[in-house]
Formats: C-alpha cells, sequence, structure tokens
C-alpha cells in the first residue's frame, strides 16, 4: 500500500474431521481488529449493551466502546469495570460451562448482567 500503514490483526484455523477422524481440510481466517469493532458497534440489550470479543487469554479483540484499546491488545482484565467479570468468567469455564449469563456489580457498585461464549477459547493470542 502507499503510504503503508499499520493494522493489527487476529488469525484462528478451524480443522474439518471426516466420520474417521482424518482431517479433510482446514478453514483460515484474518480479521483486522478495526473491522471487527466497527462491525460490532451496534448497540444490543435495549441500546444500553455492547458486543465484546476478547481472547482465551484476557486480551481485547474487539471493544466497540473504545476500539483503540482493541488495537492497543489491552487485556481485558485491566479495565476498571470487567476485572471482577473476568474472574467469573474465568470460572464459569473452568467448572465446564460453555457460555450463560453472568450478574456483577462495576466499580461504581452498578449491578450488571453480560452473556459469555467459549468459541474463542482455542486463539492463542
Amino acid at each position: 500500500m502507499n503510504p503503508s500503514i499499520a493494522v493489527v490483526s487476529t488469525s484462528y484455523s478451524l480443522p474439518f474431521y471426516s466420520a474417521k477422524h482424518e482431517v479433510l481440510g482446514v478453514m483460515a481466517q484474518d480479521m483486522e481488529l478495526g473491522f471487527l469493532s466497527k462491525k460490532l458497534s451496534t448497540n444490543v440489550m435495549r441500546d444500553a449493551g455492547h458486543f465484546i470479543l476478547v481472547s482465551a487469554k484476557g486480551n481485547l479483540l474487539a471493544y466497540p466502546p473504545d476500539p483503540q484499546q482493541a488495537l492497543d491488545l489491552k487485556p481485558f482484565p485491566q479495565l476498571s469495570n470487567y476485572s471482577d467479570l473476568w474472574q467469573l468468567m474465568q470460572d464459569a469455564l473452568q467448572s465446564g460451562a460453555s457460555g450463560g449469563v453472568i450478574r456483577w456489580k462495576d466499580d461504581q457498585g452498578s449491578e450488571n448482567f453480560g452473556h459469555i461464549s467459549a468459541f474463542l477459547t482455542t486463539i492463542g493470542f
């Protein structure tokens, strides 16, 4: 590109197996993190919530309220309102849950609800 630009991206892959557990192929995808944040910027839950993508290691992949934090690879648990939520998510996933609704209080003591889904747990980000 002229002029050149720097982008932050993530990659993932998913193998496909036959009934005999033989690898049939692999699907791979590279995603630019700014694109993810932009696509997820639509408010949800009566316009009071948003989607956040977090890697299994806790790095932000998409954070619509402040996309730059995802581009800077800010760790999710270091965001002020999410340190307790991160621990609750880890506890739920370690107990074998693949998703569900979690209730937690933010730094100001306000009660919040979130839904976790563990589909990104294999990303080594």
